[in-house]
């Protein structure tokens, strides 16, 4: 009909996949009782879903499609609404309007986190713009992809979550919001074409008075290639695979993270003198002290005090999984009451400035007998079994 009528080809280029298959890779029949209609896959795994299963897959090879396989796809976009969630507990919609440019652009940060995460992003926008113009639908998810997860989740948000819950001032605050805001608006962007539906919802949430109506009506971001820092990128690679060699002999030998260690060695000394990417480590790893040597070594013998460091961070980890469980808000502050023995007294009461700064406590106190509660729990310190109270 085009030709016919406009004189014209009716498109440009077609797109086209393999064959869709079910999950155990076998053709769908009615008959068979394998097909998955369109309608039904919608209303179950949804059109975001469907659209990214289709778009990380290398069109060259069959399709595997069913409920299982998008169990798996959800898991993983929802490591992204996650970031944005979080994201969103701790930025008020005052926050954002203070301190992030409706234009996008971050504050300048001294932040080497801040710094690195821009310099990703610059170059996931550069790597999905080529991948896109070249029809690789797959190689454009799936950078986007990885850099949610391991970039953004793994890494800046692991090791950038005490700034934005507690920051220590007004300029850090101002710098993880802003550069936050700019990787979450920037990535809606990259999404838009392939999760819609998603893209406009973190957009929703983002959105400021004079910013368009919908994340859809945004040119396609550019590539600023004066915030992409090629040899931060490198060395913040190379602290990342010290981490993972460290947290690797970690459970060989069976001791948890949130047990302090007292020393680590490394076998390169390059970053020697890059004293903020040490303590990226250091406390990424949980050790003391950094040192260098012939190979990675830690020293995983537990002292008395290492001891009871690692017991107080269980012991606030257990109370932030109980504000979680119980719905609690960051705003919400709480009374932690505890019964316990001798040694579980000694050591929480001990550490009660810590432990009720960090879980946002009024108040930590040891009662004798149980009282109303908004949840409770069992657990271990020491040798002392401990009942631990939330009251609002």
């Amino acid at each position: 009909m085009s030709t016919i009528l406009e004189d014209s080809v009716p498109s440009e280029t077609i797109f086209g996949y393999a064959t869709v298959v079910d999950e155990k890779g076998e053709e769908m029949h009615k008959s068979k009782g394998n097909a998955i209609w369109f309608d039904e896959a919608i209303d179950k795994i949804g059109a975001d879903i469907t659209r990214w299963m289709y778009v990380r897959k290398n069109p060259t090879l069959n399709l595997k499609f069913g409920y299982n396989v998008a169990r798996q796809t959800k898991a993983k976009v929802l490591t992204l609404w996650n970031s944005y969630i979080f994201f969103k507990t701790y930025s008020s919609k005052e926050d954002i309007k203070k301190i992030c440019s409706e234009d996008s652009q971050p504050i300048k940060s001294n932040n080497l986190l801040d710094q690195w995460i821009i310099s990703k992003l610059n170059n996931l926008i550069q790597k999905v713009t080529e991948n896109l113009d070249a029809y690789k639908f797959d190689k454009a998810s799936g950078a986007i992809e990885n850099f949610f997860i391991e970039d953004l989740s793994l890494w800046y948000i692991r090791r950038s979550r005490r700034r934005l819950q507690r920051p220590e001032n007004e300029q850090e605050k101002r710098e993880i919001t802003s550069t936050f805001y700019y990787v979450l608006l920037n990535l809606s962007k990259l999404i838009a074409p392939m999760m819609p539906f998603l893209a406009e919802e973190i957009y929703s949430g983002l959105k400021t008075k004079n910013m368009p109506e919908s994340i859809h009506l945004f040119d396609w971001p550019d590539v600023d290639k004066k915030r992409i820092d090629s040899k931060l990128e490198e060395k913040m690679k190379e602290a990342r695979e010290i981490v993972n060699q460290s947290l690797a002999k970690r459970a060989e030998e069976g001791i948890k993270v949130r047990q302090p260690l007292s020393d680590l060695q490394l076998a390169s000394d390059k970053l020697s003198k890059e004293k903020e990417l040490l303590e990226i480590i250091k406390e990424e790893v949980n050790v003391k002290n950094i040192s260098f040597g012939k190979e990675v070594k830690l020293n995983t013998k537990i002292t008395p005090e290492l001891k009871e460091e690692g017991e107080v961070r269980d012991f606030i980890r257990t109370i932030q999984r109980m504000r979680k469980k119980s719905g609690l808000t960051p705003e919400d502050i709480v009374l932690i009451q505890f019964i316990g023995g001798s040694y579980s007294s000694n050591l929480l009461l001990k550490n009660k400035k810590e432990i009720i700064e960090t879980t946002r406590g009024k108040d930590l106190k040891k009662v004798e007998k149980e009282e109303s509660f908004l949840i409770k729990k069992e657990v271990k310190v020491g040798e002392d079994d401990v009942q631990v109270f939330l009251k609002k």
